[in-house]
């Protein structure tokens, strides 16, 4: 027997009007934002109007906490959004980036504020989860389960571990998507960088809408009977939001891709119903959604180019190759019509746990894409946060941001390179945030360019062979017109067309490519994409210590007459000078002059080795030189401790380990070592680090497994990173010399403090595993045992080395309240004097100053050398002023 839906038929009064499409916005951004704003209020009176007088609901819920509501009506077609319904941190690595995670960062999300949800709904602002950090942005007044569920993916607390959000203390604003596009727009004027948006239109099949139990068809048979246009159609709403992006750089749209794969009654020709001026039942045969193979099936805001549209994969637990990566059963894939590569990203949206809207203490495990936009967005928040840390609180553009996380994504799928299910894979925060950090060591990992009409940019990068050499660029394209709506328009909608490649000898090198007639083959990298707004090259097998040359440059003409890009690159060759830098200030190889001149303040300890007092590899593995001290010296500024090493010969970062131990002053003993057992050669001399609250921290200065250094602690309980800010320390192969500089306070010191360091240092033998790996650390006498630190492990571990069994190398004991710098400079000026450069500055006393060496860096090598000195005034209260040309 024919169903029929209850809806009555009545002669309709909507005002229906052209949509008001511009070409590449001819007119300004402000007038285009309000005539489509003034667009969506008159599709919304079309609604309530058609409510009025057919009966029908405008909001209402799915199964599974969907939500639904009516946005308007054209006449034609109904536009309806709909939602996209702890191990996430796991499958992103975002846990790495916690405290005693591993990346040696301690970032939570806390002060960070530019991140917004829009959603279904009011979010339940009194949940336990997020109370306090919660700002309800309007008006909204019915809780929704979805947005509660969004929000606490990105910042729930964890008071139940498995509700742990990604950003667990950040702090964020929500939204009703009723006005989303006109709020957005607010928003960012407002310095607004991130927000996420679980929902779209409801295109293609959907069952049990408005609480009927029957498959609905949104398609327009106008157009096509048996497939809907709208999966990869570049609309209106697309533009909206890629123009959005253009006008503020800084600010990145996360957006989920769509639950719609595979949707459709089984079998085909299942009755259903078919809006066509009014819901009419059909037994017409349509195809599924993303038709027999599943590509084809993202829709809407979804294929803007400027956004970050996110996948659902399962929890993977340990990534170890693209195998492990198991795709969903809904989540939306690509191309989009012009053959674009989405979704960009994918992540967890499997059984995911947060928080609901029942209870402030109510939990619930939902599925969808809607679970998987909000992993990535509060992960990008604590990339955006850890970036801004080293970079004096400005962003990374988001074409930054986006070529960031599409560059550092993990391989998915059976073939090489991205593909239209998985986009460029999945979402690897740990390496992102690791770029982030190798990028304030050489600064062309990451660049922020612009490119003029018929210009070009080119770099020469030297390959390390230890990886793949891989360059990104990506940028934020003007919005391109929506083409009249049809069923797979080819029409490229790329507005500036840049190309990259890079050559070697005879051999250019192409990015990837996909065939959108062919969307399951592997990607192709034979010659130029002229598609997507990013673009990756990689060589699987680079030549090591080879110069492979960038080009970027364009096709055609550039709208506007230039294109501001983002630049990313890896497996490239570092410097000579190796450099982290925790605040972001140009701190490379300046340590303030008292630490490495010829003039001593009273207390400063200056250790000077020979030439037989080497630190030899216990397996012999490693030239002994890399850990021979020639000389260190220690000084302080009453707020960090500095530390100048000079080695006799560094042939590779990779090697020294620098190790001190400094007490609190009360200690008896100088020691080395990490908190031990008695079962090691000497155990019974010594005293476990972390036996008593007299002793301070061990000091370690190391280049981790990527050759760039680190500076790490120990407690007595674990070890872990200075905070942001607090440290800063460099390596030079140049010129033999390490040096750092680190907050008194991290070690347990004051000003006033009299501190006794303990020295020595080993070779990085068998890398940095915790729990896993023996650290062997060596010492002047191989008979006299090996200290073995293994952190977490009860076993084998060492004991700290009391001065009378020979094996520290040296100590002193230094009153850091006598080790001021010997100048208080007030002030410093240069002006250029014909070809000449002339420094002039006044110190208002001296203590003990011999001099001031004045260095030169090459911004090139970024080498520092002497280029003079200035003779101090030795002891001086007055004040005393000094040039040089």
């Amino acid at each position: 027997m024919k169903k029929t839906i209850q809806i009555s038929c009545m002669l309709l009064v909507l005002f229906f009007f052209s949509t008001p499409v511009l070409a590449q916005l001819d007119v300004p951004f402000e007038q285009f934002i309000t005539e489509r704003i003034e667009y969506y209020k008159q599709l919304k009176l079309n609604a309530l109007e058609l409510q009025k007088q057919t009966g029908m609901s405008l909001r209402g819920t799915f199964d599974n906490y969907g939500e639904y509501e009516v946005m308007g009506y054209d006449g034609n077609r109904l536009y309806i959004y709909a939602t996209h319904n702890s191990g996430g941190a796991i499958t992103s690595r975002t846990n790495r980036l916690y405290s005693n995670g591993g990346r040696g960062t301690s970032l939570t999300g806390s002060g960070y504020s530019k991140v917004a949800v829009w959603d279904g709904g009011k979010v339940r602002n009194t949940h336990q989860e997020i109370t306090g950090r919660i700002t309800l942005g309007d008006g909204a007044s019915t809780l929704s389960d979805h947005s509660t569920h969004v929000s606490g993916t990105i910042a729930a607390t964890g008071l139940y571990g498995d509700a742990k959000g990604m950003a667990y203390q950040t702090s964020l604003t929500t939204y009703e998507w009723t006005n989303d596009l006109a709020e957005m727009t607010t928003a960012a004027a407002n310095g607004l960088e991130l927000s996420n948006h679980s929902y779209g239109y409801l295109t293609g099949w959907t069952y049990g809408y408005a609480g009927n139990p029957y498959w609905f068809w949104f398609g327009d048979v106008g157009l096509s009977t048996t497939e809907d246009y709208g999966f990869g159609y570049y609309g209106s709403e697309s533009q909206e939001w890629d123009a959005l992006a253009v006008s503020y750089p800084n600010y990145l749209i996360v957006k989920s891709a769509g639950n719609d794969r595979g949707e459709g009654p089984v079998p085909p020709g299942t009755g259903h119903y078919y809006w066509n001026g009014s819901w009419t039942y059909s037994t017409a045969t349509r195809n599924y959604d993303g038709n027999t193979l599943g590509y084809d099936c993202i829709t809407d805001r979804g294929i803007a180019k400027n956004v970050l549209t996110v996948g659902a994969v399962s929890q993977v637990n340990n990534y170890n190759s693209a195998t492990d990566v198991v795709m969903s059963s809904f989540s939306g894939w690509g191309p989009t019509d012009d053959g674009r590569i989405k979704p960009d990203i994918v992540t967890k949206g499997v059984a995911c746990t947060s928080i609901v809207s029942s209870a402030d203490n109510a939990y619930a495990i939902m599925n969808g894409t809607s679970m998987a936009a909000p992993n990535v967005t509060g992960s990008l928040v604590l990339l955006q946060q850890y970036y801004k840390s080293l970079h004096t609180n400005t962003p990374m553009k988001s074409a930054t941001l986006k070529g960031l996380v599409i560059h550092t994504a993990d391989e998915c799928g059976t073939n090489a390179g991205p593909d239209y299910q998985f986009g460029w894979g999945l979402l690897n925060v740990d390496k992102a945030a690791l770029l982030i950090q190798q990028d304030m060591i050489n600064t062309n990992v990451l660049q922020e360019r612009s490119l003029s009409q018929g210009g070009s940019y080119t770099l020469e990068i030297v390959a390390n062979g230890n990886e793949p050499l891989k360059v990104t660029i990506c940028w934020t394209d003007p919005a391109a017109t929506p083409l009249s709506p049809a069923l797979n328009n080819r029409t490229a909608r790329l507005v500036n067309d840049l190309d990259l490649r890079l050559t070697y000898s005879s051999n250019t090198y192409y990015p990837w490519k996909l065939d959108y007639s062919n969307p399951g083959n592997a990607a192709t990298r034979s010659g130029e994409n002229n598609i997507d707004n990013v673009e990756v090259v990689t060589i699987d097998n680079p030549v090591a210590g080879a110069t492979y040359t960038i080009i970027v440059d364009h096709d055609g003409s550039l709208s506007g007459g230039s294109q501001n890009y983002s630049l990313i690159i890896s497996g490239i060759q570092w410097p000579t000078n190796r450099f982290v830098d925790g605040s972001g200030a140009d701190w490379k190889g300046s340590l303030p002059e008292a630490a490495h001149s010829y003039g001593y303040s009273s207390g400063e300890y200056i250790y000077s080795g020979v030439n037989s007092d080497e630190r030899t590899d216990y397996n012999g593995t490693q030239a002994s030189s890399n850990n021979d001290i020639s000389e260190v010296r220690f000084g302080t500024d009453g707020t960090y401790l500095y530390i100048y090493a000079k080695m006799r010969d560094i042939t590779s970062v990779d090697y020294p380990h620098l190790c001190f131990v400094v007490t609190n002053g009360s200690s008896t003993q100088s020691f080395i070592g990490d908190d031990s057992r008695k079962n090691n050669t000497n155990g019974g001399s010594a005293t476990p680090l972390g036996a008593s609250g007299q002793y301070g921290r061990l000091i370690d200065i190391h280049a981790s497994g990527t050759s760039f250094p680190v500076i790490e602690l120990y407690d007595g309980g674990s070890w872990y990173a200075p905070p942001t800010g607090d440290h800063q320390v460099v390596f030079s192969t140049a010129n033999d010399v390490i040096e750092a500089r680190i907050n008194l306070t991290d070690l347990g010191l004051t000003s006033s403090s009299t501190t006794k360091i303990s020295l020595m240092t080993a070779p990085n033998r068998v890398g940095w595993n915790n729990d896993v790996d023996a650290t062997a650390w060596g010492t002047e006498d191989n008979t006299n045992g090996v200290d073995v630190m293994t952190p977490g492990v009860s076993a084998d571990n060492a004991w700290g080395r009391d001065l009378s069994d020979g094996d520290v190398d040296q100590f002193a004991t230094v009153n850091l309240a006598s080790t001021p710098f010997p100048v208080e400079l007030t002030k410093f000026s240069a002006m250029a004097v014909g070809n000449s450069v002339q420094l002039n500055w006044t110190t208002a006393t001296e203590v003990n100053n011999y001099g001031f060496y004045i260095e030169t860096r090459n911004s090139i090598t970024e080498e520092w050398t002497t280029a003079g000195f200035v003779a101090g005034n030795g002891n001086s209260n007055s004040p005393k002023e000094y040039t040089f040309t």
